[in-house]
């Protein structure tokens, strides 16, 4: 599956390129040419081209329904996502499961024009797209609430439980996310903290893109693999 949509991706790639005449570097363009012939006959699933009401149209309905209809959104309004709002979000993510009940999550919500593109700057995952989020969620946990290197992995855990259900209240809430990974060396992690402040016992676990959706837009098919293929009954 995996080679598949991978391939299909990147022949979606050369034809959007030439649906709006746009004229990639010749060598790119002649390998995309040259995969486009070798592998004629592969079709993976495309963007799903949706408009905000479908997009949203099953958040209110039963558990099933709404997992599946939320997707990863690269497309933003410049619209302004209220402050309480999004409050209101981060409240129903501290539902999430928390090791002793020491809630170490942390949100730190950025709106600053000039911050942001600082952060973004710095993450390097975000091209083409990172500019249009009206909002940043720089999610951080709180070290200095575990105790010993028995727990060392427990920030991250915590913060990932956290993060996921914060994705699905943005869901709910009609507000469109991306999450940005955080995986990068120390020396950008400080110069992270020298665009916003984050305090010295708060580690940086990753960062989410937000704002509301255009009325219309395309989001990536993500096909996933099933149940049975990623399980092993013991």
């Amino acid at each position: 599956m995996e080679f598949v949509q991978s391939v299909s991706v990147l022949k979606e790639y050369l034809e959007f390129h030439r649906e709006i005449n746009f004229k990639l570097d010749e060598a790119l363009e002649k390998k995309l040419e040259d995969l486009d012939v070798k592998f004629k006959n592969v079709e993976g699933l495309k963007q799903i081209k949706i408009t905000r009401k479908e997009f949203f149209g099953d958040k209110n309905k039963a558990f099933d329904q709404f997992c599946k209809s939320r997707y990863t959104v690269r497309n933003y309004t410049k619209e302004e996502v209220p402050l309480p709002l999004l409050y209101e979000c981060i409240d129903l993510a501290q539902r999430s499961p928390s090791f002793c009940n020491r809630q170490p999550n942390r949100v730190h919500i950025v709106k600053l024009k000039e911050q942001k593109e600082g952060i973004l700057n710095i993450q390097n995952g975000n091209r083409g797209f990172g500019h249009l989020a009206e909002t940043l969620l720089v999610i951080t946990s709180v070290v200095s609430t575990t105790k010993g290197i028995h727990e060392r992995f427990e920030n991250h855990l915590n913060g990932g439980l956290f993060s996921m259900t914060l994705l699905n209240a943005l869901h709910f809430n009609e507000i469109g996310a991306c999450s940005l990974n955080w995986s990068v060396s120390d020396d950008k992690d400080m110069k992270l903290r020298e665009v916003i402040e984050v305090p010295e016992n708060e580690v940086v676990l990753m960062i989410i893109a937000c704002g509301y959706l255009p009325e219309e837009f395309a989001i990536a098919s993500s096909p996933r693999k099933t149940a049975s293929e990623i399980t092993v009954a013991h």
